[in-house]
């Protein structure tokens, strides 16, 4: 929305920090995704599984990005990035939950973490 209000500015230096913000924001989800990843999975053939996900996920978005910011909506794409803040919000809603759901899973002492590290203790 910030970004929006950035680039419909006539000032130039307005618009040129709306390039910027949006440009190094825009980086940063796919190595979080990757050390969640790494993080909760157990062992290195569901990694690689995980790893082939993420990666697929990331190049389909070039298919439906396409169909988002069509060229009839051009130059501002008003809904596109309608679009983009609904599913953002959704996003964000799902990583809420999420969020909620492994910490009350770790409260409890049921996650796939502490498994394996029990398995490590009878090893040794």
């Amino acid at each position: 929305i910030l970004n929006q209000q950035l680039t419909y500015s006539n000032a130039r230096g307005k618009r040129f920090a709306g390039i910027v913000l949006a440009r190094s924001i825009d980086f940063t989800p796919h190595p979080l995704n990757v050390a969640w990843m790494m993080l909760n999975c157990r062992n290195s053939e569901e990694r690689a599984v995980a790893m082939a996900m993420i990666i697929m996920a990331a190049n389909a978005a070039g298919i439906y990005g396409a169909q988002i910011f069509r060229a009839d909506d051009a130059p501002r794409y008003h809904r596109g990035f309608a679009v983009n803040c609904g599913l953002l919000g959704g996003a964000l809603a799902f990583a809420i939950f999420q969020f909620a759901r492994e910490h009350l899973a770790r409260k409890k002492g049921e996650t796939e973490l502490g498994d394996d590290s029990s398995e490590l203790e009878e090893k040794d």
